[in-house]
């Protein structure tokens, strides 16, 4: 019987939390589907995928040399990664180890899907990115807060995020402006 460990991760803290249970909820029927045991889960909670140093994908990684699972189960590619090269060499280390990799929206990936997936991935996160980007700059166009609260800014009660300029500090920040456009 194939020995079976899950992978589940969501993006960020604006996301439900319950996200990685019910992408674990899912990876365990697929398991049962294929009459694996399943074994533990490897999580990371809001962990951006572009990222492969999350508190759960490294440990999976470390385990990987351990023959503890035959199988690692996620629910989709991108829950491993949005960057290439992310999933390819977790994929390669998988591969020599004779550990398969199975999505539950794919099911047994193949170095071709990590190709065409991860390159589709990576694209996406680069989109991400920049719609990201230019939303932000619309925002600030119109005067709203696109992050954290700004010196020489201040919150107007009543509406999240638009923000009004307090004088006081918006002159410090003209003068220091002002100096270092005459270096």
């Amino acid at each position: 019987i194939m020995r079976a460990v899950i992978y589940a991760r969501y993006s960020s803290n604006l996301q439900n939390e319950t996200s990685v249970d019910d992408q674990a909820e899912v990876c365990r029927r697929y398991i049962d589907q294929q009459g694996w045991t399943a074994g533990k889960i490897y999580s990371a909670r809001a962990a951006s995928g572009g990222s492969a140093f999350s508190a759960g994908y490294q440990p999976l990684l470390a385990d990987v040399d351990s023959a503890q699972f035959d199988v690692v189960v996620c629910e989709a590619l991108d829950r491993l990664g949005r960057k290439l090269a992310d999933v390819a060499t977790p994929y390669d280390q998988l591969q020599f180890r004779s550990i398969v990799l199975h999505t539950v929206n794919r099911g047994s990936i193949t170095t071709v899907d990590i190709g065409n997936l991860g390159t589709m991935t990576q694209l996406f996160l680069s989109d991400v990115k920049e719609e990201t980007k230019r939303g932000q700059l619309g925002r600030a166009r119109e005067g709203w807060l696109t992050g954290s609260q700004a010196y020489g800014y201040a919150l107007i009660k009543g509406k999240t995020g638009k923000r009004s300029i307090l004088e006081n500090q918006a002159a410090i920040v003209r003068k220091i402006f002002a100096n270092y456009a005459k270096r």
